[in-house]
């Protein structure tokens, strides 16, 4: 029988109950056995089914999660495997164009041709800043052009007419000193600088081509100074080593008569740049067989140094003009 008060099983003789203490009346603990509903089984099953069915969907959850990662590492070791060959193509082929860019200004430091060799220091120069940003196909555009200079140049012209007897050459220049200009306000604003130096560069390589393949006229102006005209129009002229200075060769470039350019070239190498006869960036080099390690000094009005090569080229340049033009 089963107390009534907590439902504990007692035995037939039990006079109290042994769980609670209650008193035991046989009469009614019997009633109440009789009419006690039984346990309820079915909810039981339903939890045990429930709980076996949650347990279900979490072992379900983990083995998803283990096949998405595994899916996405071998998705992104194949996108890595995909992309390392073409990663290891670009890194050879810069190495290859770096190497090729050192070569040729080896080769080019040994360059006879002075307007040529000037061109081509600047052109390699460009394709070391390019080469830098990544513009590998602009780089090995330029190379490939400056070898086809370097390694394979034009052959020399066999044509040209004797050098006649020229009137003697001046003594050397020396570049004077110069008084800083504070006030002096620039030709050309900072801003617009290498707007420029890219018209000039422009200039420069239609007057090299233009003496390159012949469109332009030359004549000798004196020994060791030879001047390009286009159309009755002097566009540059080369002078040799001692002839406006001792210690350096000279390259002067004009538009409409006056100075834009000049490249002066000894031990180290000064690049000019000039706008309405005022010197806007002087480009110092060193080395001159290295001109990577160029500096720009732009409208540096200040600086007496500065303003004494501004001078020199200015002079030198307006004298060999009026001597062509002889």
């Amino acid at each position: 029988m089963f107390c009534r008060k907590c439902g504990e099983s007692l035995p037939e003789s039990a006079v109290f109950c042994n769980k609670c203490g209650e008193k035991v009346n046989t009469q009614k603990t019997a009633a109440y056995n009789q009419t006690r509903p039984a346990k309820p089984v079915g909810l039981i099953i339903v939890a045990v089914v429930m709980a076996v069915f949650a347990i279900s969907m979490v072992v379900v959850g983990i083995i998803l999660v283990l096949s998405v990662s595994s899916f996405r590492d071998v998705t992104v070791t194949e996108s890595v495997l995909i992309d390392t060959p073409e990663i290891e193509a670009n890194d050879q082929e810069a190495n290859d164009l770096r190497m090729r860019i050192s070569n040729l200004q080896i080769k080019n430091a040994n360059n006879g041709d002075i307007t040529q060799k000037l061109i081509i220091s600047d052109h390699l120069t460009r394709a070391s800043e390019m080469l830098g940003a990544g513009q590998l196909d602009d780089v090995r555009i330029i190379v490939e052009r400056c070898e086809a200079f370097v390694i394979n140049p034009a052959a020399p012209d066999t044509t040209a007419a004797p050098e006649t007897p020229a009137p003697a050459t001046p003594a050397p220049v020396t570049p004077a000193p110069a008084t800083p200009s504070p006030q002096r306000l620039p030709s050309v604003p900072g801003n617009r600088i290498e707007n420029e130096v890219n018209r000039i560069r422009t200039l420069w390589e239609a007057a090299v081509n233009g003496k390159a393949n012949g469109s332009y006229s030359s004549h000798v102006v004196a020994s060791g100074v030879t001047a390009y005209s286009d159309r009755g129009q002097v566009k540059m002229i080369e002078a040799a080593r001692g002839v406006s200075h001792a210690n350096y060769s000279g390259i002067y470039l004009y538009d409409d008569g006056r100075l834009i350019f000049a490249f002066l070239e000894g031990a180290d190498a000064h690049r000019l740049y000039y706008y309405d006869s005022q010197l806007f960036r002087w480009r110092y080099s060193a080395n001159a067989s290295n001109p990577n390690n160029s500096v720009n000094y732009d409208n540096d009005f200040n600086s007496s140094e500065f303003l004494r090569w501004e001078r020199f080229a200015l002079d030198a340049a307006s004298d060999l003009y009026s001597r062509a033009l002889r």
